[in-house]
């Protein structure tokens, strides 16, 4: 395994000259407080008096020394402790607040503080990719990063468990694995791995190895246990670029390495699915199987076309109310989890009137809208046949409810004016944690409108995780790692699909019947499929209908930045300069370019049935240009 560079001489000399001296020091203190206890005339017990001298007693006086020297040695270990992690504390701090922003360059420097603080030859850092279900060494520039599947190898375990592991011999635990010290001529003998869990899940690993004398000890598991608390942060942010740089540099070799462990399988491990999967329909909105869920076609709820403006323009939001309950009893996604109508009818009532009806975009409009094209990807894209019937129900619910009782101003709003909420949810994704909330703590508790009270407990907690995720999913803060993660994912399958291919005589079609997705790609999809709905505005195959979304968002935009200027906040600079007709132009092509348009074509590359989106977005685009260029003239020669 690559592996950072030895100690060099310098360093070297400078670790045992401080070990001499603490060593030295230790010393002092001992043979001072030894001295103290047998010449000063105050002891803990039997002071003998000037005047009245008993007979010395030597066994108990070396009981006393021997007692007093423990106690020291004690001492003196534990205010070395607190030196050596309050030193460690210091370096870390210190490195991460000088760095600049280069997450590569600020790896590199962790890893040596770690390494000189641990006494140990060499510390590496795996970063955990969730998506892909492996861990990829984050190693110095130029030199090939190591792929580990997760749950294999120390490394690999150690992130799936969660637990820190102390390894004193590694060539008799059955967890190493020497693949890589016989390609390398490494000797690994000694091994600390301790997990950086964020949120819950392990964002990264933290693997040293071979300390220079002995084993690790438990000062060593509490000083990498620290190092793993305050690295949660910035590794964390590190880890969006840093993870999926290393995999597309380093596809080939994770070929040649998760073959060692994939035993013909796509991934290291798979559930057994215990709900049955979704049904497709044609596109003339009939079931393609099974049709005796529903014989009557979907209309224009099975096109692209289908627009909630429109219909809520037309027949008003009771139109709107109708179109979801059909979007939610196809796939027969009621009847399986034999939820009563009455109690559903009431819970979309309930999510309807708990939308704010003063809000110009962030209404019930938008979330129908919203569950619209969620609902078509789930009808139509190959890749939700490897969600389940409970997958599809939740991603319905978090779709409809995703900014339920949303008050009309951002996040950063919420933030920069302390308000209740801000402080309830420690400023960490504010509204979305807010509007999870409402679905569990309002929608769902109601009895009159709780839908899915003949759930299992098992079947409600899958569900309830589900959702949650797909709703936080939507913070526009997670929007550069979705991108990243789609173009990673998309990356990983290539090779995937080659390491399957060479150790099976499966054709795809046939491996895919007999699988099913496990649980972390499951979700993958659904949080992707959500945001991907929540972006779809500017992808309408009618402008009309883009331009009349972008309108309604500007109008809450320039309310936040009233209300800002008001309370004497910060005004956000991009929602202080929509006043003109080519203000909102200029700024919907940007959103688009950066934006919108990226997201789309990474989806694309796993999901292809978000093509004709992608290409309605490319259309509007040009069309906001077009309007930005007349506006602009016209102002000019006005």
């Amino acid at each position: 395994m690559p592996r950072p560079g030895p100690i060099n001489n310098g360093d070297r000399l400078g670790l045992e000259a401080s070990r001499r001296a603490s060593r030295d020091s230790l010393a002092e203190e001992y043979e001072h407080a030894r001295r103290h206890s047998t010449d000063s005339t105050e002891s803990y017990e039997h002071v003998p008096s000037p005047t009245h001298a008993p007979r010395p007693n030597k066994e108990r006086q070396r009981s006393f020394e021997a007692m007093s020297a423990s106690e020291l040695r004690k001492a003196a270990a534990a205010e070395r402790r607190e030196r050596r992690r309050a030193a460690a504390l210091f370096r870390v701090t210190k490195v991460v607040s000088e760095s600049d922003g280069n997450s590569s360059k600020l790896v590199q420097r962790l890893l040596e503080v770690a390494r000189e603080i641990l006494y140990c030859s060499h510390v590496t850092l795996f970063w955990v990719d969730h998506v892909s279900e492996i861990l990829i060494a984050a190693n110095p520039d130029g030199i090939e990063s190591i792929v580990v599947p997760l749950g294999k190898g120390v490394a690999g375990r150690c992130a799936l468990d969660k637990v820190l592991l102390n390894i004193g011999d590694a060539s008799q635990d059955d967890r190493f694995d020497n693949t890589t010290d016989k390609e390398t001529g490494f000797s690994t003998r000694t091994i600390l791995c301790a997990p950086v869990v964020e949120e819950g899940r392990t964002v990264a690993v933290i693997e040293a190895l071979n300390k220079e004398e002995g084993s690790f000890d438990d000062e060593d598991v509490e000083l990498l246990q620290l190092l793993c608390d305050e690295l949660r942060a910035p590794l964390r942010r590190a880890a969006a670029d840093e993870t999926f740089q290393a995999r597309a540099n380093s596809a080939e070799r994770g070929v040649a390495y998760l073959k060692l462990f994939t035993d013909e399988q796509e991934e290291p491990s798979t559930p057994v699915q215990t709900t049955p999967h979704v049904l497709s329909f044609e596109e003339d909105g009939h079931f393609s199987r099974d049709s005796s869920l529903s014989d009557e076609p979907l209309g224009e709820l099975a096109s692209w076309r289908w627009d909630a403006l429109r219909v809520a323009d037309d027949g008003g939001e009771e139109a709107l109310v109708e179109a979801a309950q059909m979007m939610f009893e196809h796939h027969g996604s009621l009847e399986q989890h034999d939820c009563p109508r009455n109690e559903f009818r009431a819970f979309l009532g309930m999510v309807r009137s708990s939308y704010k009806a003063t809000n110009s975009y962030h209404n019930f409009r938008h979330a129908v809208a919203v569950l619209h094209v969620d609902f078509m990807l789930a009808c139509r894209a190959k890749r939700a046949r490897d969600l389940t019937a409970l997958d599809v129900l939740a991603l319905k619910v978090a779709a409809l409810c995703h900014d339920v009782d949303h008050p009309g101003h951002s996040n950063d709003f919420e933030v920069k004016s302390s308000s209740e909420l801000a402080l309830r949810y420690n400023d960490a994704s504010v509204l979305e944690n807010y509007h999870a909330s409402f679905v569990f703590a309002t929608l769902l508790r109601n009895p009159s409108t709780d839908f899915l009270a003949n759930l299992s407990r098992n079947a409600y907690r899958e569900f309830r995780k589900a959702v949650i995720s797909m709703i936080l999913a939507t913070d526009m803060a997670r929007h550069g790692a979705h991108v990243d993660s789609l173009r990673a994912f998309a990356d990983r399958t290539s090779f995937t699909s080659l390491t399957r291919h060479s150790f099976s005589d499966k054709s795809d079609s046939d491996d895919r019947d007999s699988r099913v997705a496990s649980p972390r790609r499951r979700q993958f999809y659904l949080d992707q499929l959500i945001h991907l709905g929540d972006m779809s505005a500017q992808c309408s195959p009618s402008f009309d209908t883009a331009k009349d979304w972008a309108e309604r968002i500007a109008d809450e935009f320039r309310k936040q930045a009233s209300r800002e200027q008001d309370l004497g906040l910060p005004v956000s600079p991009f929602m202080a300069r929509l006043e003109t007709a080519a203000d909102l132009a200029l700024g919907q092509v940007a959103f688009i370019d950066y934006v919108v348009q990226p997201l789309f074509a990474a989806a694309q590359k796993i999901f292809p049935e978000v093509g004709e989106l992608e290409e309605n977005c490319r259309k509007n685009r040009e069309a906001w240009r077009a309007l930005g260029a007349r506006a602009s003239a016209d102002r000019a020669s006005g």
